[in-house]
């Protein structure tokens, strides 16, 4: 969660550098914005449906489709890909609920809030380290050459962090 959380926040900040260099009038920042709002709104919303209709192992991978939109956006610049970076936000939201449930079953209620906190903290830390790297790609290098990096990480430590959420957890029940 930390890993979808940190890259998906420094994305969102950064697509508006993407949207610069398309010529997107700041104008449309807003709208754009509030659309990104909407997707994470819905992706939420939906993500019990999801499970049910294509399992929790999928569900649960479904935010991985968000290391190819990064990588997507370091190699083109292309309006086509509007609707794409908005599907981050669906993607990204896709995953909080699915892992709150997972979390209220799998751990005591005594630690839970514990646990809840250093899931939090662990995002935040994440954020804090990589933001400031991520700025340092785009200033020396290019914001195409930060959005391959961010894109390669997110899929190689996306992957090794979904193997032993699917290897230790069986097809949890929907909670709706």
């Amino acid at each position: 969660g930390s890993l979808i959380q940190s890259t998906c926040i420094i994305a969102v900040w950064a697509s508006f550098l993407y949207f610069r260099e398309l010529g997107i009038s700041i104008g449309l920042f807003g709208v754009l914005f509030a659309l990104f709002q909407l997707a994470g709104a819905f992706g939420a919303r939906q993500s019990h449906a999801i499970v049910r209709r294509i399992g929790f192992g999928k569900a649960i991978a479904l935010p991985l489709a968000i290391g190819p939109i990064f990588l997507a956006m370091g190699a083109f610049r292309s309006l086509f890909l509007l609707p794409f970076i908005i599907l981050i936000a669906f993607l990204w939201n896709i995953q909080y609920p699915i892992i709150l449930d997972l979390i209220n079953r799998r751990i005591d209620s005594d630690v839970r809030a514990t646990a809840l906190s250093v899931s939090a903290m662990a995002g935040s830390l994440s954020y804090v380290i990589l933001a400031p790297i991520f700025g340092k790609l785009v200033d020396v290098l290019s914001l195409s050459a930060a959005f391959l990096i961010l894109g390669g990480y997110f899929l190689v430590y996306g992957a090794i962090a979904l193997v032993p959420i699917l290897r230790n957890t069986s097809e949890p029940a929907s909670a709706d």
